[in-house]
């Protein structure tokens, strides 16, 4: 029997490796202009704005810009990076 050299740094991957091989990402946009992206309560940055999880995650967050309606979604991180592209309405007049 053969035995395995485990000094060798690449016979297994680390666990930074494993980590980052089932992250994916998915881009935010919306169309005509930036919007504020809120995920928990909070505000976490302007579209377009990615998430990083891992395959199977879901992403629940809410698009605002002044004069348009709050955009509440839900988006599932696949195994492949995606792209997903929204469109505000405006806010009916006061």
């Amino acid at each position: 029997m053969r035995s395995q050299n485990t000094s060798d740094p690449d016979a297994f991957p680390t666990l930074g490796e494993s980590a980052r091989a089932r992250q994916a990402s998915v881009r935010i946009d919306v169309l005509d202009g930036p919007a504020d992206v809120y995920r928990d309560g909070k505000k976490a940055g302007i579209t377009p704005y990615q998430f990083t999880g891992k395959p199977g995650e879901r992403i629940n967050f809410i698009l605002k810009r002044k004069g348009s309606c709050d955009l509440h979604e839900t988006v599932d991180i696949s195994e492949k990076d995606q792209p997903f592209v929204f469109t505000l309405e405006k806010a009916p007049e006061q």
